[in-house]
């Protein structure tokens, strides 16, 4: 836009997947902070955050359209960072959003409902252990491919594409524990008794600005 200064750094780098890429940054940026989410209970005035704006320009997008316009993105912290070091943190979110879906939807991340933090926090390192299994065992399972993907070798297999033969692999490897001993069913809870209730806490959100939604009359 025309009413833009000039920026305080420039720089463009060739992406094999945007093509030439122009970055531009302004420095010492003030961003207005509002009392929600982290700075929901703060006491006092809010302070003031400096940052870098960032400007991004592309020349194309990876399927071969025409990007719609500049993308805008926000960095704050101790140390500067080079505008082609911001740019590739950036792309990398896209790798981590592919591996909390994955956490959720194969391994059952979200599917408890834990009461405890501490039970919570067990459960996770759970899941990332049986995540850290199915990245090691990219070279000891088949290539289960569906009809419509394409081969791909052991190293760049992906942890789902590696959990569909990681039965197989689980069980030429054993374990070793003990085989499992014969037991019978408890005695169950006491008759006449009753488990207390469970103890409720409030629902966290990110955006305490949206409301319920109301019906006009």
């Amino acid at each position: 836009p025309a009413t833009l200064t000039a920026p305080d750094r420039v720089a463009t780098v060739a992406s094999p997947r945007y093509g030439q890429v122009t970055l531009s940054a302004w420095d010492a940026r003030h961003r207005r902070l509002i009392r929600d989410g982290y700075w929901k209970g703060h006491d006092g005035p809010l302070p003031i955050v400096a940052g870098t704006v960032v400007r991004v320009e592309i020349e194309r997008l990876p399927g071969g359209g025409t990007p719609a316009g500049a993308m805008w993105l926000w960095h704050a912290g101790p140390a500067v960072l080079d505008l082609v070091t911001i740019f590739a943190a950036y792309q990398r979110r896209f790798d981590l959003e592919h591996t909390f879906r994955f956490l959720k939807q194969d391994l059952g991340w979200t599917t408890p409902a834990p009461m405890l933090p501490d039970t919570a926090l067990r459960w996770s390192w759970l899941v990332l252990v049986a995540y850290t299994q199915l990245r090691l065992a990219r070279g000891c399972v088949r290539d289960l491919r569906l009809p419509w993907e394409k081969p791909q070798p052991a190293e760049m297999m992906s942890p789902r594409r590696v959990r569909r033969d990681f039965r197989r692999v689980r069980g030429l490897t054993g374990t070793p524990a003990n085989p499992p001993k014969p037991t019978r069913p408890g005695p169950g809870r006491p008759t006449g008794s009753a488990r207390p209730p469970r103890t409720r806490y409030p629902t966290y959100r990110k955006n305490s600005r949206r409301g319920k939604k109301t019906t006009k009359s």
